[in-house]
């Protein structure tokens, strides 16, 4: 299991390591095999740099807190 703390790290180094790692929810499951990482919350391709709901997830949540865009 990964804890929060996981997440506690650079997110480029976080992003290498959940490649390969299983998520499971019950009865489903799957593999991660693709993520994207950003450097900073200034990072012009994030979500977070132009989008004042998702700069709003980064700050009302603790690392590891899933942000999933459609």
């Amino acid at each position: 299991m990964i804890g929060r703390r996981f997440f506690r790290r650079d997110p480029l180094t976080c992003a290498r390591e959940l490649i390969g790692a299983e998520l499971i929810w019950g009865e489903c499951a799957g593999i991660i095999v693709e993520v994207e990482a950003y450097a900073a919350v200034n990072d012009e391709a994030a979500h977070t740099f132009t989008r004042p709901t998702a700069r709003a997830f980064i700050e009302r949540n603790k690392p590891g807190a899933a942000y999933v865009y459609f």
